[in-house]
């Protein structure tokens, strides 16, 4: 005969427990169809008879998700065939009804209890900021209540122009803990000349991924667009053009350069101060063999990475200069994609000088680069150039300049579109207990990924924890199937925290594949 018995007990209740025991010896069979509650983070107990005596009996419970627990270690029947096991409910426990289920190895007998988790409702998420609007100087204090104690986020603000700033002294992340009572709390002082506008108070958590937000707004009158140009925009061979560029970091360097129709790299002015309004200019005269078609004047703040580019046209009958014969330079491969690391080689330059080189893309923007180069006694220099991961597709000009000779080298490339977004599985299909592998491409250099199983029966199973993308934009994993998962399609879930890139791969369980 099986009697089945559950009872609940907090810390330490070893009265409780017996005259639970008691209880069971002594109460019909009919009475136990009364389906006891229990909370989570509490105890369960359970008692169950009719097993060989001293045998081994196993132990699991399955959640109203259909998830099955295993319970360890395992016990030994007693001379009666009785055994007496407990279960220590979680706190994340899903409310709902369970079963538990005691097993004997040899008998294969099993009885099943049926019992139910009363879940609190979960805390409805509040967030809040107090003033909700502002003038610069304003302290900011936001909260949001209803969230895990003990879970850490990191805060930051989001202004009207879509820039990110960090919150913490000098610059740095800050870190926030939710307290008992589940209130996370911090602050921000908008400081003098922040953009007025709507703006948001964002926080991220540190595990799981989840972001909060709060809106708050920053009054104010908004500044004047900065002045952005170039004088004349049209002008002959000989004609003296005055750049004018607004919105850099008062006090910060600058630098200045052109790119010709061509897509080579002219010198303007390489080393200015930006004034206290945030604003630089600089002269440029355009020589008498300047090459007729679009020019860009460009301007690049080396604080703020701020860079402006601004087009003027020079006009006449000037030809585009003829190419250098072959041999001046290679490349090596000669097309690759972004993150590629590229080989180039220039000759004719003077023994030892210095060199200085830069890329230039389809659409004639330079990208800056502050390292020079020094050629061999033969006039010959070799370097090598990592194209970075978000870049313009095409042909590209590599150019090195002597700087004593003022000899250019220019070493035409091509950067072909960046790695289509794929996923694979292997294997596909397998039984349960089978350990499938991952592998997504597509994501940013460092990107952390949340990922997680949706099974054949719409259940959602934890995934891999700590999935990082690495340098070839691609990030690998595993996941095991339970021993008892359900025959049928699995799909894993995973997506990018930084570019939302999402993919859904199909896989299946099967007993006999």
């Amino acid at each position: 005969m099986m009697v089945p018995l559950v009872s609940r007990i907090r810390t330490g209740s070893a009265l409780l427990l017996l005259l639970t025991l008691m209880l069971a010896l002594v109460l019909p069979l009919q009475v136990q169809a009364n389906v006891p509650t229990v909370a989570p983070g509490e105890r369960i107990h359970f008692y169950a008879d009719g097993f060989n005596p001293g045998e081994r009996v196993d132990f699991w419970v399955t959640g109203p998700d259909g998830r099955s627990r295993p319970r360890f270690p395992a016990v030994f029947a007693d001379d009666d065939g009785a055994v007496l096991w407990s279960w220590d409910v979680p706190t994340d426990a899903p409310g709902g009804r369970w079963t538990a289920v005691a097993r004997g190895i040899r008998s294969n007998r099993q009885v099943p209890t049926d019992f139910i988790v009363v879940a609190p409702e979960a805390p409805t998420q509040v967030a809040s900021v107090a003033p909700e609007a502002g003038a610069p100087g304003t302290t900011f204090r936001f909260a949001v209540t209803g969230l895990t104690p003990g879970d850490r986020f990191a805060p930051w603000v989001r202004g009207p122009d879509g820039r990110d700033r960090n919150i913490g002294p000098d610059s740095e992340s800050l870190r926030v803990e939710v307290d008992r009572e589940g209130r996370l709390a911090w602050t921000w002082t908008a400081p003098e000349g922040t953009l007025p506008g709507a703006w948001r108070s964002l926080a991220r958590a540190e595990r799981g991924g989840t972001v909060l937000e709060v809106p708050f707004t920053v009054t104010g009158q908004a500044p004047p667009a900065p002045v952005r140009q170039v004088q004349p925009v049209v002008g002959a061979p000989g004609t003296r053009f005055e750049v004018t560029v607004g919105g850099l970091t008062p006090g910060e360097v600058a630098g200045s350069w052109l790119n010709t129709p061509s897509g080579a790299r002219v010198d303007g002015t390489p080393y200015m101060i930006v004034a206290r309004d945030g604003t630089v200019q600089w002269t440029w005269t355009a020589p008498a063999n300047a090459q007729a078609g679009r020019w860009q004047a460009i301007t690049r703040g080396a604080d703020s990475r701020i860079e402006v580019v601004l087009d003027l046209t020079i006009t006449g009958a000037n030809p585009e200069p003829a190419p250098r014969p072959d041999g001046d330079g290679s490349v090596t491969p000669a097309s690759g994609k972004p993150f590629d690391t590229f080989t180039f080689t220039a000759r004719g330059f003077n023994p030892n000088e210095q060199i200085a080189y830069w890329p230039t893309d389809p659409t004639g923007s330079s990208v800056p680069v502050l390292e020079k180069l020094r050629a061999d006694h033969n006039g010959q220099v070799t370097w090598t150039w990592q194209t970075p991961r978000l870049v313009t597709t095409g042909t590209w000009i590599m150019t090195a300049r002597g700087m004593t000779s003022r000899r250019e080298v220019q070493i035409p490339f091509t950067i072909e579109a960046p790695y289509v977004p794929f996923a694979t599985v292997t294997p596909d299909i397998g039984p349960p207990g089978t350990t499938f592998q991952f592998k997504a491409v597509g994501f940013n250099v460092h990107e952390r990924l949340d990922t997680w199983v949706e099974r054949p029966d719409g259940v959602v199973l934890h995934g891999t924890r700590d999935v990082k993308a690495i340098g070839d934009n691609s990030a690998s994993w595993e996941w095991r199937a339970p021993d008892d998962a359900p025959e049928g399609t699995y799909i894993m879930v995973a997506v990018g925290r930084e570019t939302d890139l999402t993919f859904r791969i199909e896989f299946r369980v099967r007993a006999n594949p």
